[in-house]
């Protein structure tokens, strides 16, 4: 996903010669990496295991469920583009983690709000502004 927001910084904005409306990847890329470390840290912590463990046929490198990478990616671009269509992508994101049994609903939760704050504080960091 970081490629996107740097591709459209690189190559699309140019092209376009004028903002597409998509935040930078100078704010999305250090958001998702900072988010990625501490949903890494609090997983190996929590180490809490995926709905269906055992006898899964999902071979994951990620085998703990606490909290969803995923939600928490939703959640930083929720923080950063607060649009309908966002938060419908985010949405769709947090239902199908639960659906596909990777996760439980508090699990998306917790990354979504993991996200939530990482996107805010990361947003205002670099824009040198308060977040409250």
């Amino acid at each position: 996903m970081s490629v996107f927001f740097l591709a459209n910084d690189l190559i699309v904005q140019p092209v376009l010669g004028r903002a597409t409306g998509l935040p930078p990847a100078r704010l999305i890329v250090p958001a998702f990496v900072v988010t990625g470390l501490i949903v890494l840290v609090v997983k190996w912590a929590w180490r809490r295991t995926r709905p269906e463990e055992i006898g899964s046929d999902v071979a994951s490198l990620d085998r703990y469920s606490l909290p969803s990478g995923h939600a928490a990616r939703a959640g930083v671009l929720v923080s950063m583009m607060p649009d309908p269509i966002v938060w419908l992508f985010a949405a769709a994101v947090a239902i199908a983690r639960v659906v596909a049994k990777r996760h439980y609903l508090s699990d998306v939760l917790a990354g979504f709000a993991i996200g939530i704050v990482c996107g805010l504080v990361m947003s205002s960091a670099l824009n040198g502004s308060q977040v409250l």
